[in-house]
């Protein structure tokens, strides 16, 4: 495994430090400080990613999966006491951690996977799943509003990999 030197707060502009110091003192934020004018940005998708309306057991399955896709293996040690806080039980995660298409857990888990795998193999959305994605989240919101197409196309934690999700879309 490689290894990187964190900055030291002197070598991170006042804006991002004074981002950072608001954050959980964990070594992926502090690396950002790499490269300090991603901080806020990434900050507030992360931020964005924990609260919407998306169930967070769901939540973690993709994020988890994705994780795998990627074999980013801090992200997945994190998350998977995340998952499991959040309702993710050993079996389901077992699933998202070694099917290579996810077909054995519910069908709104089995989407967040395939979700998670379209994006971390190519960085965007099949319009197959693109279609199903939004029809579903639209049918499960309370209010039926739904959520605007271009939410979806970053992909939360995945645009965190590829920050050129929104190829030709």
């Amino acid at each position: 495994m490689r290894s990187v030197d964190l900055p030291e707060d002197a070598e991170i502009p006042e804006a991002a430090l004074q981002r950072l110091r608001a954050l959980p003192p964990i070594n992926i934020y502090r690396l950002l400080g790499i490269v300090a004018q991603a901080v806020v940005p990434w900050s507030d998708l992360t931020r964005a990613v924990y609260e919407c309306d998306l169930d967070p057991r769901l939540r973690e399955i993709g994020i988890c999966r994705q994780a795998h896709a990627a074999n980013a293996d801090y992200e997945l040690h994190q998350h998977r006491f995340i998952a499991r806080n959040n309702g993710v039980a050993e079996a389901e995660l077992e699933a998202v951690l070694s099917e290579s298409t996810v077909r054995s857990l519910d069908p709104p888990a089995n989407l967040v996977c395939r979700v998670a795998d379209e994006l971390e193999g190519s960085a965007t959305l099949s319009d197959e799943t693109f279609d199903r994605v939004v029809w579903s989240l639209r049918s499960t919101r309370r209010d039926g509003a739904g959520v605007h197409p271009q939410l979806l196309r970053g992909g939360g934690q995945t645009v965190q990999c590829h920050p050129d999700t929104d190829r030709g879309r």
